[in-house]
């Protein structure tokens, strides 16, 4: 016969899925940032950006490897499913606002460009009248 569900377990590989989740865009984050760099049109993002896009990501991608390792780790040594403790909640909440972080950093200056792109240029004023 199956045994009933345990919500200790769903939870935890809710958890484990959402961390996974995070890893993976951050990830895309720095690969879109670095082919953003090495584009054939340099100079669209601000050094700036580059920057604090990429540590953000980096560090998000941090807190996530930290996160599931101490899961994993809870598992194998403590075999509790419990995932309520701080360590893991401290560091999935970082790693999540870390990522939106790092989304505003390059959200800001794209629709900044894409604003100054939709405006007409000035028409140059015509001589001899």
């Amino acid at each position: 016969m199956n045994a009933a569900p345990d919500p200790l377990k769903d939870s935890c590989q809710y958890a484990v899925d959402l961390v996974k989740q995070f890893l993976t865009l951050s990830a895309a984050g720095i690969a879109f940032v670095v082919g953003l760099v090495f584009a054939e049109k340099p100079g669209k993002l601000a050094p700036a950006s580059v920057g604090w896009s990429l540590t953000l990501f980096g560090l998000s991608i941090l807190c996530g490897w930290l996160c599931f390792m101490r899961v994993v780790g809870k598992i194998n040594k403590e075999k509790s499913y419990d995932i309520f403790e701080w360590f893991i909640q401290v560091t999935s909440v970082l790693q999540i606002l870390l990522f939106c972080g790092g989304i505003l950093v390059l959200f800001c200056p794209t629709l900044h460009s894409a604003r100054l792109q939709q405006t007409p240029p000035a028409k140059p004023p015509e001589a001899g009248r």
